[in-house]
């Protein structure tokens, strides 16, 4: 992989063949199933939808050949759950680690950091769906039982932490969250070290809180340092850098620079539909949403308006319509219905 550019055809013939002539092989040799996962998870697309599909149809195959319940087989189902996430679609992804979760215990132990993993996602999509606090009863539950097998200082009890302050602020307590983050970048810089993605997160939520909780300016000077390291370590199409990215915008706007913040927004629109591959992912929309509120506050009532409606809609069609984001869409064209559109 070393030896050619991604775009060199030799790495496109070997991205199809490496995995299908592991799989003939493997069936002499099953040690090779697992360097089969392991060349699929070197070359991942762009896009988080060709991963999820492309993830799926191989555990459709190893479901067949080393067996439903084989380790190699559950591993493959893990990454197809993962992808679908991070693809957009969060409740299907809850579903599928579910349901993963259920084989996982008949065939592991429940200390296994797979079961463990399980249990992550399961919390975390239901945060991302809106059950905020069911997600931070969930990650602390799971925080308890990983101390208990990693101890204090595993990467993952810093994660199960890390959730639990995100979900905390989610529930509107934001100070408490602050806390958290500030008391936990320390720990992450330690373990994981400066230049970490954990470790950029955990400054890129303090930044967040600090806005939330009325520094908009102490905020986008956080936001600014932050960008810089981030696109060092992580480069300019990261889902973190393109947050921070949003973020800044949007204080931007609120500092009253709305043309700045509308033109960054529009270009973030374009990025983020190329990174996702998906014009319903949810940090798509937010984008949209984000963009009809500073098209609001220039006097395009109308334009905005109508938005907004889209908003509305792409939210209830992909998150509920009692998700909390689809009743901010609603609330905020609440808000300019009262306006002489």
């Amino acid at each position: 992989m070393d030896q050619h550019a991604p775009d060199d055809v030799l790495h496109a013939y070997a991205e199809q063949a490496e995995p299908e002539h592991l799989w003939q092989a493997a069936g002499r040799d099953p040690s090779l199933y697992d360097r089969l996962l392991d060349c699929l998870e070197r070359r991942p697309a762009a896009e988080a939808a060709v991963n999820r599909a492309r993830w799926a149809a191989w555990a459709d195959r190893l479901t067949q050949r080393p067996g439903a319940e084989s380790p190699v087989t559950l591993r493959a189902r893990e990454r197809a759950a993962y992808w679908t996430g991070k693809a957009g679609a969060y409740g299907r992804s809850r579903e599928l680690y579910r349901d993963l979760l259920e084989d996982q215990r008949r065939v592991l132990a429940p200390t296994d950091q797979a079961v463990l993993e399980s249990r992550h996602y399961i919390a975390y999509w239901h945060g991302m769906l809106g059950r905020y606090a069911t997600a931070l009863a969930l990650h602390e539950e799971l925080l308890r039982d990983r101390i208990a097998v990693f101890g204090e200082d595993h990467a993952q009890v810093l994660f199960s932490r890390f959730n639990i302050y995100k979900f905390l602020g989610e529930c509107g307590r934001r100070q408490e969250a602050l806390d958290g983050f500030r008391a936990l970048l320390p720990d992450v810089r330690r373990i994981r070290g400066e230049d970490h993605p954990n470790t950029l997160l955990a400054r890129l939520n303090i930044a967040r809180y600090t806005w939330e909780l009325g520094d908009p300016a102490g905020s986008l000077a956080q936001h600014g340092e932050l960008l810089e390291d981030q696109r060092k370590a992580l480069g300019d199409t990261h889902p973190a850098v393109l947050i921070t990215r949003f973020n800044m915008a949007m204080l931007k706007a609120e500092l009253g620079d709305s043309t700045v913040a509308l033109a960054e927004l529009d270009i973030l629109l374009e990025e983020r539909l190329a990174r996702y591959g998906n014009p319903l992912h949810p940090e798509v929309i937010r984008t949209g949403f984000r963009r009809a509120q500073v098209i609001a506050r220039q006097g395009d009532v109308e334009r905005a308006a109508a938005l907004l409606r889209e908003v509305r809609d792409d939210r209830a069609q992909v998150l509920g319509e009692d998700h909390p984001d689809t009743l901010a869409a609603q609330a905020k064209l609440d808000e300019l219905s009262g306006t002489d559109l």
